[in-house]
C-alpha cells in the first residue's frame, strides 16, 4: 500500500430533499436522521479510504439545492476532482434537473466537456424505485457521457478486470457497516455505457460505501492513476506520521 495520500474534492449536487445531505453524513459518520435539515450554502465533511491500495483523504462537499443559494455554491465548484449528482426517487422532478446540474457544474467548475468524474445517485431506493423509470436514468447517463465513453475504449482491459474483482473487495471492506444491495447494482453502469450510475439509499446503508469508492475508481481510470500518470503534486498528501498530513510529491 502507498504511504501516500492523495486529497480528492467531491462535491454533491443535486436539488433540495434529495438527501445529499443524509448520504454524506451515513457515508463518513455513519449515522443518520430522519428529520435531516436542509443546508445552507455548503458544508464538507472528510473520510480516509482505501481504493485499490491506494489511500484516499475525500472532502466531500455538499452544497444547497435551492436556487437562491447558487452564488453561494457555484465558487466551490472549482478544483473539485469528483461530482456526485443526485437525484430522488421519491421526487420525478429531481431526476429531471439532472440535466440543470450536470450544466451549471461544467459552467462554474471551469471544464471544458463532459470528459470529468460524474457519478449519478439514485437516493431513496429504498422507496418506490418506479417512480422514475430505470431505461430513462440510462438514457440520461450514455446521452451525456460520450466522452467517458472514450476513455473506456482505452482502458477496456482494466475495466473488465476490475467489474469482478473489486466488487468483491469493497464489499468484504464494508459489510460489517453497510448493506451492499448488489440486485439494485444490475443497474450500474460502468464508464463504456457513459455517467455511472447506482441506486442508493442512505436511511438502509444501501450501497453507499461502494458509491463513493466507485467514484474514486472513475477518477483513477479517467486521470490514469493506475499507470501513475498525470497525478498533481498539490493533490498528494505524504504521511511521516500516521497524525500529521503534509502536502508532498510521492512519485
Amino acid at each position: 500500500m502507498s504511504d501516500c495520500v492523495i486529497l480528492l474534492k467531491v462535491i454533491l449536487l443535486g436539488d433540495c430533499y434529495v438527501g445529499k445531505s443524509s448520504l454524506m453524513q451515513r457515508y463518513v459518520t455513519n449515522k443518520y436522521k430522519e428529520d435531516n435539515y436542509h443546508t445552507i450554502g455548503v458544508e464538507f465533511l472528510r473520510k480516509e479510504i482505501v481504493v485499490n491500495n491506494q489511500r484516499y483523504l475525500l472532502q466531500i462537499w455538499d452544497t444547497a439545492g435551492q436556487e437562491k443559494y447558487r452564488s453561494l455554491r457555484t465558487p466551490f465548484y472549482r478544483g473539485a476532482d469528483i461530482c456526485v449528482l443526485t437525484f430522488s426517487f421519491d421526487n420525478v422532478d429531481s431526476f429531471d434537473h439532472l440535466e440543470v446540474w450536470w450544466q451549471e457544474f461544467l459552467r462554474y467548475s471551469g471544464q471544458e466537456n463532459a470528459k470529468f468524474p460524474f457519478i449519478v445517485f439514485g437516493n431513496k431506493c429504498d422507496l418506490n424505485m418506479e417512480n422514475v423509470e430505470e431505461q430513462r436514468i440510462l438514457d440520461w447517463c450514455a446521452t451525456h457521457g460520450e466522452s467517458l465513453k472514450q476513455v473506456a475504449e482505452f482502458t477496456k482491459q482494466k475495466c473488465s478486470s476490475l467489474s469482478a474483482k473489486e466488487e468483491v473487495k469493497i464489499s468484504d471492506m464494508t459489510k460489517k457497516d453497510s448493506k451492499v444491495d448488489q440486485s439494485n447494482c444490475t443497474g450500474f453502469s460502468w464508464l463504456q455505457n457513459g455517467i455511472p450510475y447506482l441506486p442508493t439509499s442512505a436511511k438502509e446503508n444501501t450501497n453507499v460505501d461502494i458509491g463513493f469508492s466507485r467514484a474514486v475508481q472513475i477518477w483513477e481510470q479517467i486521470h490514469g492513476y493506475s499507470d501513475m500518470i498525470d497525478v498533481q503534486t498539490s493533490d498528494v498528501i505524504k504521511l511521516r506520521k500516521p497524525s500529521i498530513l503534509k502536502r508532498a510529491c510521492c512519485l
